[in-house]
């Protein structure tokens, strides 16, 4: 191996965010990670049949790379190996695959290149982790669970109890309202025009998501109407847009858990 290509020191581990061609054999690739944010690199033969990367930078793995050492002037790294630390095998099911690509949209803007952000990376991974081991009638509520962790970590979620200018209450049958640009909840007083309802029952059971650990969340209800959308403006102020793949995702989500029920009794009845 040539001088200027010896991996660099100390690599850490890194998901696998983003791929795409660069030539007919070779891959650009985006590694999400916890101490250097996004980092773009140049994976060298990676369309070849023999390639050290085939199988490794498949989406959400978790990897060790090595870089070859770089010029100060050079800004794209060259990959020389990737040690495959963890495939999430159970992400490549339609449904929780779909989860996943949507989580990865609205973490996204919040990860910029050449920006750290340890706290978020560990929420990043956390997600993976959970979206890869919830039973199957628990995805809807694991997707809600890790909005709530990423509003909460952006600073975005509000107190899900009450008006956040004069303190008023939710209470059944008058809904607050989520006011867009991260402004919290509005009473409807305080309200503006685009201000989306917020049911309380659907205020009560995020309150309860938020609070209750991730292991625990297969445990819940199931979410009660209006809980989606209450979640909506907050959501589309870390994306600056509603994000495209949150009720593709959601919708697979619930047809999951439908699949996932036991077969309702049916009467024995023999026919002559």
């Amino acid at each position: 191996m040539a001088a200027s290509e010896r991996p660099s020191d100390q690599p850490a581990a890194a998901l696998v965010w983003k791929r795409g061609d660069f030539s007919e054999t070779s891959r650009l690739v985006t590694l999400m990670t916890r101490g250097e944010g996004k980092v773009t690199a140049l994976a060298k033969g990676a369309h070849r049949p023999q390639s050290p990367f085939l199988g490794r930078l498949d989406l959400l793995n978790l990897v060790l790379p090595a870089y070859a050492r770089q010029r100060r002037s050079e800004h794209l790294r060259i990959l020389v190996g990737v040690r495959l630390l963890h495939e999430p095998r159970r992400l490549r099911e339609p449904a929780r695959f779909l989860a996943a690509s949507y989580l990865r949209e609205v973490f996204d803007p919040a990860l910029p290149e050449g920006r750290a952000d340890p706290e978020l990376f560990d929420v990043l991974s956390g997600a993976v982790v959970v979206l890869e081991r919830c039973p199957a009638a628990g995805l809807r509520t694991a997707i809600h669970g890790l909005e709530l962790q990423l509003l909460e970590a952006l600073g975005v979620l509000p107190d899900l109890s009450s008006c956040s200018t004069c303190g008023t209450a939710a209470v059944r049958g008058e809904p607050l309202f989520a006011e867009p640009f991260g402004r919290g909840l509005a009473c409807g007083s305080h309200r503006s025009p685009t201000a989306r309802a917020a049911p309380a029952g659907a205020l009560a059971w995020l309150s309860q998501l938020r609070t209750t650990p991730a292991r625990s969340w297969g445990s819940l209800p199931a979410p009660p109407r209006g809980t989606a959308a209450a979640l909506v403006p907050w959501l589309a102020h870390v994306c600056e847009r509603p994000p495209k793949l949150r009720i593709p995702a959601l919708r697979w989500a619930v047809q999951l858990a439908r699949e996932a029920r036991p077969p309702a009794a049916t009467d024995s009845v023999a026919r002559g």
